[in-house]
């Protein structure tokens, strides 16, 4: 006989499905023909029906008796029975907390709602009405797994394991035990007793896949992912439709930066849950690291528009935005998630970035500092203030921030990085270089530590030392032109110019716009005597950064030596006109006015390049042979004068501060500073002291 026949025969003749009959329910039958409202007849009739598993017919008759007696206490509670059986959880729930209105100490009332919370998993109060009807009878002792169940649910982690662990005693072959107490002591970061408790489970049941995607979950959290993603791996390979399984070995191989094979995973996942917010923003997670921003991006969307309560992912979203350059999208993402939580350290300190790199540093600084405020721990809040702070020259405080950003996380090498690059803007490049090798102990492979280190070096004068860190750099990074760049003037100042201009070369390879580059090459190309050569490289130069003062004053020295004097002035002009306090160019400009004759304008770029350098005594010499030239001996005199006075071993004031005496007759006082001159080394002194001191 076939289970749908046998239903049906039970309901018509009151048979159960094993043959049996009762007749009790023919005798209700009867009295109800008599009195078809005596709701104990129903009562009665339902019990009979109830025993021979006709459940359905016991709730009609249960719901007859009440529709005569609607106090009728026990039906309720039976009804509620019934329901629970036939898995109405809902319904037995409102019948047996109608019984408890009706009688306050019927126990069994508590103990079948508590049934039917847990079969709805409405853990809400379950616990009492369990401690209920045990007080009220102890025949309806504590059910421990249950409660230990409901325990964990509530997330009190350590009343399941105390509950779950006295379930045991009494049963300890049971694997959903083992698996409930695996899941609470997951919950008190417990790990060690998770992975052990879901051993013990697999053992007796291997078929279980959740008792692998929990065990491979306990791994992962303490690291060990390879053991993690096998676990997952077997818990797909018992259950193929187990989502989470997939999700969470998805995890694991982006942790392990196998993006491809996480969103292999993720889609797997996303097949089987349409609906997984998680999902999508994992898998915008791995797209993220492949650099696939806009696909991240849809992701996230997509996230967002199932689980729009969460920061997080408008965070994500808002890093997406922010590197393909969305500064106002990021901005906005970044705001959101604030308003959503206010207390998210993560999209002030990532908005502020986005402000950084927008020129707008007090309204980043806001942002860094409400970071710090939520999160006085924040690492990542100093050290991004401490950028900013140096960016807004104030210095020391950069400095605070970035070693209270290191006391905080010993091991962020961006933040000794920082600080290095503040101490040597502090000109302590001894302090930067100690930074510089921090960062390459933490990261020997980090090239912009090895450059930096080596341009801290050079300041100090170690060549040698310079030329090693940039070589180290080029190794790592080929393609690091400021490397080629700085490992030239290193190479420079050993006089090695033919290295340098071969390093020039290749920076200049990299990157056809580095001007910088072809400053230094003129340079070396100046020191060698490729005049023209030196020239083209400071023009270059010039043409890629029209404010490059030096280059001006660099082609005007070159121009000099080649005696194009005009065309030196007009460089000299123009260092002038970017820099009104450069003396060297007012002194070179005056040198090139007086080699055309020019002793009036000659003597006024003395005069500034002395009121900006006081104590140059060459100035006052130069000025001095102009005002001689024009005949101004008091004016003269008074300059060599300051000029000995600066520097007393500087011959040649001497020897024409004695001319000059010497043509005012004051003969005696020529003589004495001619000698003094030669005394001094100027050969010169010798023609004049034979010509004016017989």
């Amino acid at each position: 006989m076939n289970k749908e026949l046998c239903l049906i025969i039970c309901v018509i003749s009151a048979m159960n499905c094993y043959g049996q009959t009762n007749p009790l329910i023919d005798d209700y039958t009867k009295d109800l023909e008599l009195n078809p409202y005596s709701a104990g007849a129903y009562f009665g009739r339902a019990n009979a029906k109830r025993k021979i598993h006709d459940t359905a017919g016991a709730i009609a008759d249960y719901s007859r008796a009440i529709e005569n007696d609607t106090a009728y206490t026990k039906a309720y509670y039976y009804r509620g029975k019934s329901l629970k059986d036939k898995q109405d959880y809902k319904a037995a729930v409102a019948d047996f907390t109608k019984v408890i209105k009706l009688d306050s100490n019927y126990a069994g009332a508590y103990y079948g709602r508590a049934e039917a919370k847990f079969g709805m998993n409405e853990y809400n109060g379950l616990i009492a009405d369990y401690t209920k009807a045990a007080a009220i009878d102890t025949y309806y002792a504590m059910p421990r797994f249950k409660v230990g169940v409901t325990r964990y649910h509530l997330k009190d982690y350590t009343g399941a394991v105390k509950d779950l662990t006295k379930a045991l005693a009494n049963d300890p072959a049971n694997a959903a035990i083992y698996y409930y107490r695996a899941k609470a002591k997951f919950g008190l970061k417990d790990y060690p007793g998770t992975i052990a408790d879901c051993t013990v489970a697999i053992n007796i049941q291997p078929d279980k896949s959740g008792l692998y995607d929990t065990r491979a979950d306990a791994e992962y959290a303490i690291k060990d992912y390879t053991k993690s993603a096998v676990d997952y791996t077997l818990a797909i390979e018992k259950d193929s439709m187990y989502a989470s399984a997939y999700f969470n070995r998805g995890i694991i191989k982006a942790a392990l930066l196998n993006f491809n094979g996480a969103i292999a995973d993720y889609n797997k996942a996303i097949a089987i849950d349409t609906g997984s917010a998680d999902i999508y923003y994992q898998r915008g997670e791995a797209k993220y690291g492949l650099k696939d921003y806009r696909g991240a991006i849809a992701d996230y969307s997509l996230a967002i528009k199932m689980k729009p309560g969460s920061a997080e992912m408008y965070t994500s979203r808002g890093n997406a935005e922010h590197v393909l350059k969305d500064t106002k999208s990021a901005l906005n993402d970044y705001t959101k998630a604030i308003k959503i939580n206010p207390g998210y350290t993560k999209a002030y300190i990532n908005r502020g970035i986005v402000k950084a790199d927008l020129l707008r540093y007090d309204s980043s600084l806001a942002d860094y500092n409400r970071a710090i405020e939520i999160d006085p721990h924040s690492a990542e809040a100093y050290y991004n203030r401490g950028m900013i702070e140096d960016k807004l020259k104030s210095r020391q405080e950069a400095l605070n921030d970035e070693s209270k950003a290191i006391a905080l996380n010993p091991t962020n090498a961006n933040a000794y990085y920082s600080r290095g690059v503040i101490k040597s803007e502090l000109q302590n490049d001894s302090g930067a270089i100690n930074d510089y090798s921090k960062v390459i102990e933490i990261n020997p492979n980090d090239a912009e530590a090895y450059f930096s280190r080596g341009v801290a070096k050079g300041k100090l004068k170690d060549d040698h030392g310079a030329i090693s860190d940039e070589d180290k750099a080029i190794a790592l990074n080929p393609m690091n032109a400021d490397a080629y760049y700085s490992r030239g003037i290193m190479e420079s100042e050993l006089q090695n110019d033919s290295g340098a201009i071969n390093d020039y070369n290749k920076a200049i390879e990299i990157n056809q716009k580095f001007a910088a580059a072809y400053y230094g090459r003129g340079v070396s190309k100046n020191i060698l005597k490729d005049y023209e050569g030196a020239i083209n490289d400071y023009t270059k130069a010039m043409e890629f950064d029209t404010a490059f003062v030096e280059a001006y004053y660099n082609r005007g020295t070159v121009e000099d030596m080649l005696h194009n004097d005009s065309d030196a002035i007009k460089d000299y002009k123009k260092a002038i006109a970017l820099n009104p306090d450069y003396a060297e160019a007012y002194f070179s400009k005056g040198v090139a006015e007086d080699n055309m004759q020019n002793d009036s304008d000659a003597i006024g770029d003395y005069t500034k390049a002395i009121e900006l350098k006081p104590q140059d005594a060459v100035a006052y010499y130069s000025r001095g042979v102009s005002k001689l030239k024009l005949d101004d001996f008091t004016g003269c005199i008074a300059d060599f004068t300051s000029a000995i006075a600066i520097y007393p071993e500087y011959p040649k004031p001497y020897t024409f501060r004695g001319v000059s005496e010497v043509l005012l007759g004051e003969k005696k006082a020529g003589c004495l500073d001619l000698k003094e001159a030669k005394r001094l080394g100027d050969a010169r002194a010798d023609k004049y002291i034979r010509d004016a001191c017989r």
